[in-house]
């Protein structure tokens, strides 16, 4: 994964699917949230740290045949939402 943290990140992913590009939020949920652990007794330890993080980590395009104009074209999208024109 290539992984970044915005506060911005759902007007990202907004951007890079207009685009066409794909990206994921891979952990979408900490661990004490996951279903798999629903039944175990640290499921209501506070981490808000890594809450917050879930809330704005992306993972963007990162594969062994992609481009130098694919990275440049992600990195612009990108660029437009953080510093809008």
């Amino acid at each position: 994964l290539y992984s970044i943290r915005s506060r911005q990140r759902e007007r990202m992913k907004a951007r890079l699917a207009a685009e066409g590009v794909g990206h994921q939020v891979a952990y979408p949920l900490i661990l004490p949230a996951q279903p798999a652990l629903a039944s175990q007794a640290h499921q209501a330890v506070s981490c808000p740290t890594a809450a917050a993080v879930a809330q704005e980590i992306l993972s963007l395009p990162m594969y062994p045949e992609i481009t130098t104009d694919h990275i440049d074209r992600v990195v612009g999208f990108i660029a437009q939402v953080v510093v809008p024109s």
